[in-house]
């Protein structure tokens, strides 16, 4: 996946048979399809979780730069990545995806956070780490897309919230 555009040729044996096909495609990179997998979790595509990534909402939001910030965790049991041996250290690299689409349907451009990992051989752990996504007062889809570079396995979880006017945050139906 190169992300260029490719020229398709399709050929058929049959001259009674007519066929209608694009005449390019562009290959898209991992960190594109990462990227656009958020995107389609928030527009509320069914999401596909093979590194069982797991989100965990803060109560409540605070305020900052005139929008409300939430400081969401994001786990991802180590057993499930792929994780290289370096001398006494496990090795990897995960890159996350955020997406948010708010109640009137306005959407996010998907942000992403590099996540090189390194951890002893004998303390492997899940990994966890923090993010903080801007969100506006109402209803909110939001996608959480993990990257394992090493497998190119990308990997989708999201949470409709309701946020208050006064920070408070709830699951939303």
């Amino acid at each position: 996946p190169d992300g260029k555009l490719h020229r398709l040729s399709v050929k058929l044996r049959s001259h009674d048979a007519a066929l209608r096909y694009p005449a390019t495609r562009r290959a898209i990179g991992t960190r594109e399809r990462g990227a656009s997998r958020a995107v389609a979790a928030a527009l509320g595509d069914a999401a596909d979780n093979p590194l069982a990534v797991a989100v965990t909402l803060p109560p409540a939001a605070t305020r900052a730069k005139g929008a409300m910030e939430l400081a969401c965790v994001v786990r991802v049991p180590a057993e499930r990545l792929a994780l290289v041996p370096e001398g006494d250290n496990l090795s990897g690299h995960l890159s996350l995806f955020v997406a948010v689409r708010d109640q009137s349907g306005a959407l996010s451009t998907p942000s992403e956070v590099d996540l090189p990992l390194r951890m002893p051989v004998a303390e492997r752990r899940d990994v966890g780490f923090s993010t903080r996504v801007m969100v506006r007062p109402g209803t909110q889809s939001l996608a959480f897309a993990v990257l394992d570079h090493l497998t190119s396995v990308v990997s989708v979880t999201g949470a409709r919230v309701s946020v208050a006017a006064d920070g408070a945050v709830a699951l939303a139906q």
